[in-house]
């Protein structure tokens, strides 16, 4: 049996249609369904309920699905593993990062390589959070560092807090709000609030709800993509936002970021998260090596934090 009708038959569970996983694995509908076929001649065993709209696996089908999961897991790390020897070095994990919200996190990790306390090669790739969100889907990217994952990749995700970001408030110098250090609540009322798209950011998602339910006359201003859109919004002085507190050091010169806080309460915190998907673990490699960097980056939190 082939590894990458393996792969096709994990497309198809997930896509849950012969046409949707046919796209995304680049062959036609018909070639999928004879890989498919064939399949299940080799098992001597039905794999889909035929016929059935919309599709439905049998439950060899579904007991097929899992196993298969490990075997491309392996099939990958071992692959990875081949590659990492050839460039000298014998295994690798690919860990994309979250720029703006890692960089203490990544002197961490570059300090433990300098030290060689890392036994396996680390592959850094700077993505957008959507980019983050997309590859890890994509079984691109190993694991990451993040600040916040939307509600279709949550499930398939172990993850773990490295530190916590407080939320400012983004005005444009010319609100009057920008003379204040520090605002209420209260002071924030009749004020445009601008924010992401709320699919892609639940945690921020839900703390926002959370200001907004204290806050009856706040205006609803639009939903934008991005957080980076939304602080060019601000800019423009087409309203507020409650922003992390990283996009400071970035946008500071232009922007006036200001401290939310309340009478119980020092402001609003959004975890930085280390994550991977849950599947990775079926590679008992790649559990090792997840567990190494979980490791290192919570001591790291440890000395931070004395």
């Amino acid at each position: 049996m082939r590894t990458e009708h393996m792969q096709e038959y994990l497309q198809l569970v997930e896509a849950g249609s012969f046409t949707d996983a046919a796209k995304q694995c680049h062959v036609s509908q018909s070639a999928l369904s004879k890989h498919i076929a064939s399949m299940e001649d080799e098992l001597g065993i039905e794999l889909i309920k035929r016929p059935s709209v919309p599709l439905e696996f049998t439950k060899a089908g579904k007991a097929f699905a899992n196993d298969v999961r490990r075997i491309v897991a392996e099939y990958k790390s071992a692959v990875a593993r081949i590659d990492a020897i050839k460039r000298g070095s014998s295994e690798t994990v690919t860990l994309g990062y979250y720029h703006d919200a890692s960089q203490q996190i990544l002197m961490d990790l570059g300090t433990a390589l300098k030290r060689g306390g890392v036994p396996f090669e680390v592959k850094l790739l700077s993505l957008s959070d959507a980019q983050i969100k997309e590859l890890l889907k994509a079984r691109e990217i190993d694991a990451a560092i993040t600040i916040d994952v939307d509600e279709d990749l949550a499930p398939l995700c172990n993850a773990v807090t490295l530190k916590e970001e407080r939320m400012l408030l983004a005005v444009s110098k010319k609100n009057p709000l920008s003379r204040h250090d520090r605002v209420k609540l209260c002071d924030l009322e009749g004020e445009v609030f601008l924010r992401p798209e709320s699919r892609s950011r639940v945690t921020i998602t839900k703390h926002l709800e959370e200001v907004f339910g204290a806050l009856p006359n706040y205006r609803n201003g639009m939903q934008l993509v991005d957080v980076d859109t939304v602080l060019m919004s601000v800019m423009n002085n087409t309203g507020v936002a409650l922003v992390l507190e990283h996009n400071r050091s970035i946008y500071g010169d232009r922007i006036r970021f200001i401290e939310v806080v309340e009478e119980t309460q020092s402001g609003y915190v959004i975890p930085v998260q280390f994550m991977w998907l849950k599947e990775a673990e079926e590679s008992r490699t790649m559990r090792r090596n997840l567990f190494e960097l979980k490791r290192l980056f919570s001591a790291a939190k440890k000395r931070r934090d004395v």
